[in-house]
């Protein structure tokens, strides 16, 4: 059975297991880049994310951006009001002028109206959960931010909220800023075993009264199975980020911890990496397929990881990540080091 917990400051329950729904919103190309994944037909989706609440899943995180509005009203048409439903606003469909860095709006009014978009097509009276999409350090202190998300929590449209920060550019500031703002609950962060560096954080994070959400736990799918460099199609974000590199060292990872902890199932180990289940945090994880829905599920309602296996993945993962995945880089002295809330 997948676990729930309260979470931190609110009366909100949710799962361990969170579903991501960036993939189900399907393409999504500005200015000739892929920003999005390939189409996945809506029955098939409107059946996941239906099997995902009837299996306990009771956390689904998605975007305005993702599919442009598509992912949300997927949810609304399927998602039952016994699951807890986080969406995003403020980042938009938009390169900076001269750059591929997507332009951001944290005002009063651009995210009253992102606000009340994201509920039509959520057909939902309240979102549970608000998620500022990649703010940086600045936009969280500041007392207009506050002053803006705050309001929308006032006039009922908006339960809690929370930061979803950038991905690899992600700073400490960020993180630290997150941590000392009053109106954040949440912070989405990108975990993985290439990825390690935010591991410090987040027991320093949940003692400051925030829950942490990990997404990219596989790598955007990199983890899941071994994938040549021809695999991602043109409407596919992958297609432009996945390098030769980067694919072998996914590919390396998945040869040694099928050999070091004799797994068959080497996502499933990844997964319950992640997962940490004596602390309280949400583990994201895009699914495109039913069958991915049912391996996901089962990794979570197996036993956990013991102590050494953790630590042996962890540290494969380290020795791995110098060509791994959209350029990381391991952390020095990073370890798996989480431990029960407040110790």
């Amino acid at each position: 059975m997948i676990r729930t917990f309260r979470l931190s400051g609110t009366d909100l329950d949710v799962s361990e297991l969170g579903i991501g729904t960036w993939g189900l919103g399907g393409p999504l190309e500005v200015g000739g880049y892929a920003l999005g994944w390939t189409a996945v037909q809506e029955e098939e989706a409107i059946a996941i994310l239906r099997e995902a609440a009837e299996r306990g899943v009771r956390f689904i995180d998605t975007s305005d951006m993702y599919g442009a509005g598509r992912a949300e009203t997927l949810i609304g048409a399927a998602v039952p009001r016994t699951v807890a439903v986080a969406t995003k606003g403020g980042l938009l469909p938009e390169f900076l002028p001269g750059t591929t860095t997507l332009r951001r709006r944290f005002d009063a009014g651009h995210l009253a109206a992102a606000v009340d978009a994201s509920l039509r097509r959520l057909r939902r009276e309240c979102i549970d959960l608000y998620q500022l999409h990649g703010p940086d350090a600045a936009t969280i202190r500041a007392p207009e931010t506050a002053e803006t998300v705050e309001g929308l929590v006032r006039q009922g449209k908006v339960r809690y909220l929370g930061v979803s920060l950038r991905g690899k550019s992600v700073t400490h500031e960020e993180i630290e800023a997150c941590a000392h703002a009053a109106w954040v609950r949440t912070v989405q962060v990108t975990l993985n075993v290439f990825r390690q560096e935010r591991l410090p954080d987040l027991d320093w994070l949940r003692r400051a009264g925030k829950t942490p959400i990990l997404r990219s736990v596989l790598g955007h799918g990199l983890f899941a199975r071994k994938r040549s460099a021809g695999e991602f199609g043109v409407d596919d974000h992958r297609s432009r980020k996945v390098t030769a590199a980067s694919i072998a060292a996914s590919a390396m990872l998945l040869d040694r911890v099928a050999t070091t902890l004799g797994a068959e199932d080497v996502a499933s180990v990844l997964l319950r990496w992640a997962r940490a289940p004596d602390v309280n945090q949400i583990v994201l994880v895009g699914v495109t397929r039913l069958a991915q829905l049912n391996a996901t599920i089962g990794a979570f309602e197996a036993p956990p990881l013991s102590h050494e296996q953790l630590c042996a993945v962890g540290a494969l993962g380290r020795e791995l990540s110098s060509s791994g995945l959209d350029g990381a880089t391991p952390h020095p002295g990073a370890g798996r080091t989480q431990t029960t809330d407040g110790k």
